[in-house]
């Protein structure tokens, strides 16, 4: 795990930029990682509360037991803190005492990666309030999985990739900053001749809702070991800051949310090189998990909260 440095407080334009140079070239660093790494993931978030921000990645340790491996970067008034941890606990249950409550204002990066379930899932949360002291929030993640799926007998490979998404957006348009949440999949068959199979979806930006998709790729008569190249990414990056000279420019925050999130799933006659498991979304999340369903229940209180504020005032 690596800390950033700590950031100037109060945060004004020039230093704000900074800010968001140290955080966004933190992120390309770490999708810059080496093709062999089975799972990277990096987290981050900062606040000018208290003058400081966390990120934390797996650097040296992209080959975890079953591909598992978590994250939680959080900044708050009081404080900071980043963490990344292997296993296969909740998304955000694993740093004891924390769990998936939220206190406003803070900013929060939640990641997880599970090899064993073909599964990538994720939520940033940048909140800022004037009246507290918190005048920038800004949460970011990058996670990705790479795996060669090898055929063991001649016949079709059926890739599905279901995704999910809330986006949650309060402030006025001078308050937001950022809104970025990308989800892409390649499929390259080594196969001489054969070109890769993409898709890519992009989260329009500020725009609240919820998102689902459910898209199948097939490759037919695929000969015996024959290997298929697979990577999964998501990159996201939430960013607001208050505004005193605009009517309703006390508070903001951008509350994206992944947490059931992007699972792959495999049918046909195939071994993993990496020992991963493709069991799909219908077998490996029947229902939203509880602390999926605990971090949106947060949320929504949050929101509720902040738009009764606004109301007010």
């Amino acid at each position: 795990m690596r800390e950033s440095a700590s950031y100037p407080a109060p945060l004004a334009a020039a230093p704000r930029a900074r800010l968001r140079t140290l955080l966004v070239g933190a992120m390309l660093a770490a999708a810059a990682l080496p093709a062999a790494a089975d799972v990277t993931i990096f987290v981050e978030a900062a606040s000018n509360a208290g003058g400081e921000g966390k990120t934390a990645e797996n650097v040296g340790n992209e080959s975890p037991r079953g591909g598992a491996i978590h994250g939680v970067a959080e900044a708050t008034r009081d404080g900071s803190s980043a963490f990344v941890a292997n296993g296969d606990a909740g998304g955000c249950d694993f740093i004891a005492g924390v769990g998936c409550a939220y206190t406003l204002p803070q900013s929060r990066a939640t990641g997880e990666i599970r090899g064993d379930l073909g599964r990538l899932r994720g939520a940033i949360y940048a909140s800022a309030d004037e009246s507290a002291g918190v005048g920038l929030g800004v949460a970011g993640l990058n996670l990705g999985l790479i795996d060669v799926i090898r055929t063991t007998a001649l016949g079709d490979l059926r890739f599905n990739l279901h995704f999910d998404v809330d986006n949650l957006v309060v402030g006025s348009p001078s308050t937001l900053l950022e809104n970025t949440f990308e989800l892409h999949l390649m499929l390259q068959p080594l196969v001489p001749g054969t070109t890769a199979t993409t898709f890519g979806f992009t989260l329009p930006e500020f725009e609240g809702g919820h998102t689902e998709i459910d898209r199948d790729f097939a490759f037919a008569a695929l000969p015996n070991a024959t290997q298929v190249v697979v990577r999964l990414d998501i990159v996201g990056h939430n960013e607001c800051a208050t505004n005193a000279s605009e009517p309703g420019g006390s508070l903001c925050n951008i509350w994206t949310n992944a947490g059931n999130t992007a699972y792959l799933g495999v049918e046909g006659d195939y071994v993993s090189v990496s020992g991963y498991a493709y069991p799909g979304f219908a077998l490996a999340a029947p229902v939203p998990e509880p602390e999926t369903a605990a971090l949106l229940a947060a949320g929504l209180v949050a929101l509720a909260t902040l738009r009764c504020r606004t109301a007010r005032r």
